[in-house]
């Protein structure tokens, strides 16, 4: 295959974001195993402070436990003991001392010291953002449904981990902020589908909100519609969705309405369209006979190919005897 598995989101992006392939950007790609090394010293401080936390809980359960006796005698008969007398002094004397002292203690300085440190070497919401352009990249080169990307699961390439429901929300807001109102759409109606116990500060309302503005933006009136109306039943009071509703109701009784999520949008890339069809079908692996014609068409693109190339395959040992990467 022409992709190569471990490079696919970076040749995806160099290919279709010229403007991303640059010193600094492919610099932050060559330092991800730094990120990773630091996170994972973070997870074991933040372990190490948990362990701190839990000590201190089970120090104060025992403290309380000592009282389940006390509480079960009235204070004459409690107080009526010599023994239960001292404890009492020594309690109130010495011991609620401790407990306070326990209660102030704050184990938590070392972690959060360590914390502010390596913060100022981590992703800002800018690499957020070029992360989601590439999850979105992804959907539209390799004609991936939303359920299957957000599993992990790119081209038969899986990830270890799988995108949370919050992740979608997120995608799809990303793509309502940049304007692209056909992949804000597309995520927004594949989360609609998931269960709403899920959702974690959003509610489904949310989604189905802007599920139903992206799809008019479309000009598709009948997604549009059906998020309104499960809008009215969520909030039935709701005044500017139940206008929307009454309009797109109207709209849905005329003959020429369009019906359905239109594939056709401005495609986040900077081949013209053509090229970007040779390409996408290419990544597919749908025939490496495109490849001149899309490279000798594309003089920076043949840069970056013959550069991203190069370097995935001294990575991961490729092998493609059919790939000639030269100027005939």
């Amino acid at each position: 295959m022409v992709i190569i598995e471990k490079g696919i989101i970076v040749l995806v992006l160099g290919l279709t974001f010229p403007n991303l392939v640059s010193c600094d950007w492919f610099s932050s790609i060559s330092h991800m195993e730094d990120l990773i090394e630091e996170e994972t010293d973070l997870v074991a401080s933040l372990s190490h402070y948990i362990d701190k936390q839990e000590a201190k809980i089970r120090h104060l359960k025992r403290f309380v436990k000592q009282f389940d006796d006390i509480t079960m005698q009235n204070a004459v008969d409690y107080l009526s003991h010599p023994v239960n007398q001292f404890r009492l002094f020594k309690r109130l004397a010495f011991e609620w001392d401790v407990i306070q002292d326990t209660v102030k203690e704050n184990t938590s300085t070392e972690f959060v010291e360590k914390l502010s440190t390596k913060r100022v070497n981590f992703p800002d919401e800018k690499d957020v953002v070029g992360s989601a352009q590439a999850l979105m990249r992804l959907q539209d080169t390799y004609k991936l449904e939303i359920h299957q990307l957000a599993r992990g699961n790119v081209n038969g390439v899986q990830a270890i981990q799988m995108l949370r429901p919050r992740d979608w929300y997120d995608v799809g807001r990303i793509a309502f902020e940049m304007k692209d109102y056909y992949h804000c759409a597309s995520w927004m109606v594949a989360l609609s589908l998931m269960n709403e116990t899920l959702f974690q500060s959003f509610t489904k309302f949310d989604v189905l909100n802007h599920a139903s503005f992206c799809s008019v933006q479309l000009g598709d009136i009948e997604t549009a519609y059906n998020a309104s109306l499960e809008m009215t039943l969520i909030e039935p009071s709701h005044e500017r969705n139940n206008k929307n509703f009454q309009y797109y109701s109207e709209m849905m009784k005329k003959s020429d309405v369009n019906l359905g999520i239109s594939s056709s949008h401005q495609p986040l890339s900077a081949l013209n369209p053509d090229d970007l069809r040779h390409y996408e079908a290419l990544c597919r692996d749908e025939g490496t006979n495109l490849v001149k014609l899309f490279l000798h068409k594309n003089e920076k693109a043949l840069v970056v190919f013959k550069f991203y190339f190069q370097w995935f395959k001294e990575l991961s040992n490729v092998r493609c005897s059919q790939l000639t990467l030269g100027a005939s």
